[in-house]
C-alpha cells in the first residue's frame, strides 16, 4: 500500500508528472513464439591516462544485422556501464508488447535491476555509480507491457551467443567510435529523488554535493 509520505522526495530535477504510468496492455497478447532473445555483454579497461574505457554489446544471433557493439561516452564509462548500456539499447528498441529475454553476463547487474532497485530508488541513487544508466534502464523496463526475463550467462545462454558477444567486444575495443544513446526518462516513469522519510544528514549532504556537481557539468 502506498503512503502519502512516499510522494515526498528531495533532489528531483523535474516537476512531478500527474499522468499515471500504464503498465498493462489489453490490445496485444504476448505469445512465447514471439519472444525476443538477446545476449548482453560488456567489458572495460583503464588506459594509460587512468581513464575507464567501457564497451557494450547487444547480440541477437549469428549474422543478425541487429547485432551491435559500442563504446560508452566518457562521462558514463564505468566497469558496469557497458552491460547497462546494452540492456538499455535492447529494451529501448524491442517492441514493448513482446516478451524480451536478456542473457546478462553479470549477476550483480541482474540483482541491481531486481532485488536492489526498490531500495536504491528510495535513496534517490545518491552515491551510487551508474545511477543515470540504471534509472534509464528501469524506466524502459516499466514502460514494457510484456514480460522481461533476466538470465545470467551460463546454463541457459548458448555458447555460440556468448562467444559472439565476446568477439563483438574485441572488435569494438579496437575502434574509437562512441555510440550516443538516450538516457532521458519520461516523467511518468521517473522515480528519481531521495524519499524524504529515508533521508539522513549524510544523504542530504551528498545529494546537495551531487546536484552542485551536475550543475557545473552543464
Amino acid at each position: 500500500m502506498s503512503l502519502i509520505a512516499d510522494g515526498f522526495r528531495a533532489f528531483r530535477y523535474s516537476p512531478h508528472c500527474e499522468t499515471p504510468a500504464n503498465q498493462t496492455n489489453t490490445q496485444h497478447q504476448t505469445l512465447d513464439t514471439n519472444k525476443i532473445s538477446v545476449t548482453i555483454g560488456g567489458s572495460h579497461h583503464i588506459n594509460d591516462n587512468g581513464e575507464i574505457k567501457a564497451v557494450g554489446t547487444v547480440w541477437y544471433g549469428q549474422n543478425d544485422t541487429r547485432n551491435l557493439a559500442f563504446n560508452i561516452p566518457g562521462n558514463l564509462a564505468s566497469p558496469a556501464a557497458g552491460e547497462l548500456a546494452a540492456i538499455l539499447e535492447a529494451t529501448r528498441t524491442a517492441p514493448k508488447h513482446i516478451t524480451l529475454k536478456l542473457s546478462i553476463k553479470s549477476l550483480d547487474i541482474i540483482k541491481l535491476l531486481t532485488k536492489h532497485a526498490p531500495r536504491l530508488e528510495r535513496l534517490g541513487w545518491i552515491q551510487m555509480p551508474d545511477a543515470k544508466l540504471s534509472q534509464a534502464v528501469l524506466a524502459e523496463l516499466r514502460e514494457r507491457s510484456a514480460a522481461t526475463i533476466l538470465w545470467a550467462w551460463g546454463g541457459d545462454a548458448q555458447k555460440c551467443n556468448t562467444d559472439g558477444t565476446e568477439d563483438l567486444i574485441k572488435l569494438r575495443s579496437t575502434q574509437p567510435k562512441t555510440y550516443n544513446f538516450p538516457t532521458e526518462v519520461r516523467k511518468e516513469f521517473d522515480a528519481a529523488g531521495l524519499l524524504m522519510m529515508e533521508g539522513s544528514q549524510h544523504l542530504f549532504y551528498r545529494g546537495i554535493h551531487e546536484l552542485k556537481q551536475e550543475h557545473k557539468q552543464r
